[in-house]
């Protein structure tokens, strides 16, 4: 048998615990309000640990690169986004399962996803990097598939609350759903008053070809 642990022992593990998730967090926000200032991914790891309040030491004690932290910030705010997908069609299937209009359930999906010109320009470098480098391009597909994976869900219920099912897996609606996302995030650089429209458009067009009407 191991050693008694000595007073305060146990306690140690679950602070340093603490205080690592706070260093990460901290410096996740201070990318996010660079990023939200200069518009770009731009921004060096003397930045973030400048604005944050943390030597060099705690950034890489945290993240890898600037790759990682960036895709940790984009992470979390693609679930914020999907929580909050979550929490409307929760709302509209509890109240009136299988009875909301599909024009409705798009909206709600459409809603909430993030257009600014500036998360296109933090994804298109990001994609860029992933080009030019395979663990920057690993760090996206894990990110890639974290979304799919709770979009699927969200997707096939946003289809059930119109009253509809799924004719295909809800992994390949999720993957159709995100294609058209990154097409209207392009289209509204060049076209910025279109770009609600466009995605609301190419969303609808998903849901519909990937569903059907449930029979009598």
């Amino acid at each position: 048998m191991g050693s008694p642990a000595r007073p305060g022992q146990t306690r140690a593990a679950p602070r340093a615990s603490r205080r690592r998730a706070t260093t990460r967090a901290q410096l996740i926000h201070a990318a996010g309000e660079l990023f939200d200032e200069t518009g770009t991914t731009g921004a060096g790891v003397a930045d973030v640990c400048s604005r944050a309040g943390y030597t060099r030491g705690a950034f890489y004690s945290n993240f890898s690169s600037m790759d990682e932290l960036y895709l940790a910030l984009c992470s979390q705010r693609a679930e914020a986004f999907l929580d909050q997908l979550e929490d409307e069609l929760a709302d509209h299937v509890t109240s009136a399962p299988g009875q909301v209009d599909l024009d409705r359930a798009v909206d709600d999906v459409v809603a909430v996803l993030a257009l600014e010109p500036t998360w296109v320009a933090a994804r298109s470098v990001l994609v860029a990097q992933a080009v030019a480098r395979p663990a920057a391009a690993q760090l996206l597909r894990e990110h890639h598939q974290a979304v799919l994976e709770r979009l699927g869900p969200l997707a096939r219920t946003s289809v059930q609350a119109a009253g509809r099912e799924l004719a295909v897996p809800e992994d390949q609606l999720a993957r159709d759903m995100l294609v058209a996302y990154d097409g209207a995030m392009l289209h509204g650089v060049l076209y910025p008053d279109q770009a609600r429209s466009v995605l609301r458009n190419a969303v609808k067009a998903s849901l519909l070809s990937s569903s059907r009407e449930i029979g009598p």
